[in-house]
Formats: C-alpha cells, sequence, structure tokens
C-alpha cells in the first residue's frame, strides 16, 4: 500500500522490489537483500530508471540467514533465480552449480536496528526461509509485518514456526480459508498474516448470501 516499507529478501533481479516501490509510492521505502554480487549490478541499473513517483530503494549486498557472518553461496548453472546459500535445501531448478563465493551474511533482527521496520516482508531464498525466520523473534513477536513467502522443501516447519507466532496462513493461488500444517508440501507461495490482521480482514468480508 502506499507510503508501506517492504523488505525484500532475496531480491535477485528485483522484480518485487520496484513493483513494491511502485506501489508503495515516494513516500514509501523498499530494502532489497540480495548476495549475489552480479544480481545487485542489476538492481544498481534498474534504479537509475526509477519513477520519481516510486519508493527509494535501499540494497543491502547480504545473505539472510539464522547467523551473522560468512558463508558459501552458490550459483547455480541453470538460472541465478536458483542461487543459494550452501545451507539452504533449494531446488531442482539449479541445474548444477556453476560457482561458490562467499557473502556476508546477516539476520533480519540485526537489520531491524539498521533500517526501517518492514509493512511486508517478501522472502523467497531457495529453501533457506526456515533458517532466515527462526531467529526472527522480535519481527515476529513484535514488528509482525505481513509476510509473503516461498515454500520449498522443509515448508511445514516454515508454517508451523508462523502458526506458533500466531500468523494464519493463506494459500496465494487459490484458497481464500487458513490452511492446515499438513498442507505445506501442497503449497508453493503463501501469505502469513498476523492473527490481529487477519481478524479484520475476515470481520469486513461481506456475508454470503444464502
Amino acid at each position: 500500500k502506499p507510503d508501506y516499507c517492504v523488505w525484500d529478501i532475496g531480491a535477485n533481479l528485483g522484480l518485487f522490489t520496484f513493483s513494491a516501490a511502485m506501489m508503495a509510492g515516494r513516500n514509501g521505502h523498499v530494502i532489497a537483500f540480495e548476495p549475489d554480487p552480479k544480481l545487485v549490478g542489476f538492481i544498481q541499473k534498474s534504479m537509475l530508471q526509477q519513477s520519481p513517483n516510486s519508493a527509494p530503494v535501499t540494497i543491502v549486498e547480504a545473505a539472510v540467514s539464522k547467523n551473522s557472518g560468512e558463508e558459501n553461496f552458490q550459483i547455480a548453472s541453470r538460472g541465478r533465480a536458483s542461487n543459494k546459500l550452501e545451507s539452504a535445501t533449494g531446488s531442482t531448478q539449479m541445474g548444477g552449480i556453476r560457482k561458490v563465493i562467499q557473502v556476508k551474511c546477516v539476520t533480519i533482527d540485526a537489520m531491524l536496528g539498521l533500517y526501517e521496520t518492514p509493512h511486508l516482508v517478501k522472502l523467497d531464498i531457495e529453501g533457506g526461509e526456515f533458517d532466515a525466520l527462526q531467529n526472527a523473534t522480535e519481527l515476529l513477536s513484535k514488528v509482525r509485518p505481513i509476510i509473503y513467502c516461498e515454500l520449498g522443501p522443509g515448508g511445514q516447519s516454515v508454517l508451523q514456526l508462523l502458526n506458533n507466532s500466531k500468523y494464519q496462513i493463506f494459500d496465494l493461488s487459490c484458497s481464500e480459508e487458513p490452511l492446515l500444517i499438513s498442507d505445506a508440501e501442497k503449497l508453493q507461495n503463501v501469505l502469513a498474516l498476523p492473527e490481529e490482521i487477519s481478524a479484520k480482514v475476515t470481520a469486513q468480508r461481506p456475508t454470503p448470501q444464502t
């Protein structure tokens, strides 16, 4: 929405970054987390073409994980959209590993003290989503943003963590109702709403006509 701060974790080329920037408007802000230097370069080039009516973009050249420090980062052979941390499960879309580079890793909660707190967090880091969220205690308990998350292998752990943090989970592809944790393996992308927001949305829905 206008004036939103959005964190795009796993920004890649910046497709979500710049879509969010246009919707957030000039008073919004988008923080793009991307560890691949080549992809960071593409985002920087796109920043030069931004509309003056879109939100400013700040790039954080780092991977988001459970610990701060450095880690091996695998560049996918098939396409850089499948790049991943060595510790992440990844996907079959990698097509092998082109090369391995060392990248900086940060935690979500550590970044809360450095950047504007988000209204919305998009998380797509090729199987590293649980690692990123498991130590994001302050984000989930105090900031409580809307979370748009890709699920891969181990997605059930992500849903369980969000459920324990009092988030309602919705399937972005079709379902308008909260999902059960057992549905995890069927899902690819979910929207997680804090219960206090989900309750308001539900209350505003029109009553079905009989």
